[in-house]
């Protein structure tokens, strides 16, 4: 089955065509005015393939034309964070919405990639080809890889050459079309190696990581010292304090194996215990008359599904500090610990898996928190 979902990066190469278009010629009156209705008009009574109309129109119709989707369903449009790229976003938007368009689109939804603007190298660098990573693994995570195909055309051309990254990482075609080529091509796969047994190890920093845009050094230390992953991560001072953030690279590395995890889940993770060996959660009495709303149906749905837990069991209860949910390792117990809050109290539950093997745990924790926390 053919993808029928198309993420498509965009650029401003639309507006820049007008431009050069002269004075009187109603396309470009209609853009100077802001009169973008009207300008999605005569946009439309043109040949997609017409120059004039952009990258975007030129390489989707080409896409289409060649049948690389079984389907128009969705258009995802990831717009750069420029006042110009918002207006292109819209015109695509309308463009691929109207009924009079032969290549029109069921659904079409605008993206913008906060940061993906050239006025500062730093920004565009760690958080523009960051969020544009985070963005494209968020539609792939709700609509399934198979579905998908990238259109990298548009846009600032370091998009192109990561879009083949992420492309490669998540096991989606990228489609590109070079400005002097009237029909578009997939991009080949670049080189990319990924160390499965390093993301598990500090799989909880690349967590934090990717969640906050920059972290103090001392909250992700371990990962500092690896100097395997020095090409991942950004240190920087800032009054005399060190922090760390994870670059676009680092957040590809982090999403991808995400995405291969969920996929082979079942040869990571230990193999289900025979219902004799499981105990029901242990769930104290101070417990019971202090806990979080939700934590004990919640403990036993937990308990319920993953068959490979031995048992769950209740240690902490505080009635007044509210924390984020999730699913820890406690290293003094080598434990699995689950954190559950209802936003004014919170309870943590020792989660025993037979294994006391670092990679297992690690394993589990993954799955436990990308099955609930996701």
């Amino acid at each position: 089955m053919k993808p029928y979902i198309l993420i498509c990066t965009v650029g401003t190469s639309l507006f820049t065509n007008i431009e050069r278009l002269r004075r009187n010629d109603p396309i470009k009156v209609a853009k100077n005015k802001g009169n973008y209705i009207g300008l999605t008009k005569l946009l439309l009574s043109k040949n997609p393939e017409e120059k004039l109309l952009g990258a975007e129109i030129n390489s989707i119709t080409s896409l289409l034309k060649k049948g690389y989707m079984d389907r128009n369903e969705e258009l995802y449009l990831l717009v750069s964070d420029t006042d110009e790229g918002r207006e292109v976003g819209n015109i695509l938007k309308s463009y691929y919405e109207s009924t009079s368009n032969f290549y029109k689109f069921q659904r079409v939804l605008i993206k913008i990639i906060e940061g993906l603007k050239d006025e500062d190298i730093k920004t565009f660098k760690n958080k523009g080809l960051k969020n544009l990573v985070k963005e494209i693994a968020s539609i792939v995570r709700s609509r399934g890889s198979n579905n998908i195909i990238i259109n990298a055309t548009g846009g600032y051309k370091a998009q192109i050459s990561f879009a083949g990254l992420i492309g490669q990482a998540l096991e989606i075609p990228v489609m590109y079309m070079f400005e002097r080529f009237d029909e578009i091509i997939e991009l080949p796969p670049q080189p990319l190696s990924f160390d499965f047994e390093l993301w598990l190890k500090y799989y909880e920093e690349f967590c934090i990581l990717s969640e906050k845009d920059i972290v103090e050094k001392s909250i992700v230390k371990n990962i500092i010292v690896e100097p395997t992953l020095n090409p991942l991560i950004e240190v920087e001072k800032i009054n005399d304090k060190e922090y760390v953030c994870l670059n676009a690279m680092g957040q590809l590395f982090h999403e991808g194996f995400i995405y291969r995890f969920k996929k082979e889940r079942k040869f990571l993770l230990p193999i289900d215990l025979k219902p004799r060996e499981r105990k029901e959660p242990k769930l104290s009495q101070y417990f019971k008359a202090n806990s979080p709303i939700g934590a004990e149906e919640f403990v036993r749905k937990v308990w319920n599904d993953k068959k490979y837990i031995l048992t769950i069991r209740d240690f902490y209860v505080n009635p007044d500090l509210p924390e984020k949910k999730r699913f820890i390792i406690d290293k003094t117990k080598n434990k699995i610990v689950l954190v559950w809050s209802d936003g004014k109290r919170t309870a943590k539950f020792i989660v025993e898996i037979k294994s006391k093997d670092e990679r297992v745990l690690k394993a589990c924790l993954v799955d436990l928190n990308h099955t609930y926390f996701e």
